[in-house]
């Protein structure tokens, strides 16, 4: 049961950054060709995105990470393009770049996952709708 609630989790903030961000950039750049299931791995690269920038690695790293596991796939890609991806991500999701550390961190202080979810969903919340 944890594992699935904790996958929620993990859906849940990503659903967030995809109405947040126009995620067609991210699937622009893959060939789709090269995947079957292109919304779906472009969803694994968006969260992959969050965590690695709650978790405090570089742009540069990030981009070179994507760049290998699409190159892997034979998915050929800009890496100026990426770059350039990851730059907007890091600005226009901060939001949820936020709620993947805030989660990483409650987890890791032994807070349940839905303790976190109501954290999560506070955040998310605007203003004007609490």
């Amino acid at each position: 049961m944890q594992n699935t609630e904790e996958l929620r989790l993990w859906y849940d903030i990503t659903e967030h950054a995809k109405a947040n961000w126009e995620q067609e950039k991210l699937l622009n750049i893959m060939d789709s060709s090269s995947f079957e299931k292109k919304n779906e791995k472009s969803d694994q690269i968006l969260f992959y995105i969050l965590a690695s920038f709650a978790s405090g690695e570089s742009i540069h790293d990030i981009q070179q990470n994507i760049y290998n596991e699409l190159k892997f796939h034979s998915c050929p890609i800009c890496q100026e393009t990426l770059k350039t991806i990851l730059q907007d991500i890091q600005v226009q999701l901060k939001e949820s770049i936020y709620a993947v550390y805030l989660a990483f961190q409650m987890l890791e202080d032994g807070a349940t996952v839905n303790e976190v979810s109501t954290q999560v969903e506070k955040l998310f919340t605007k203003p004007s709708e609490a």
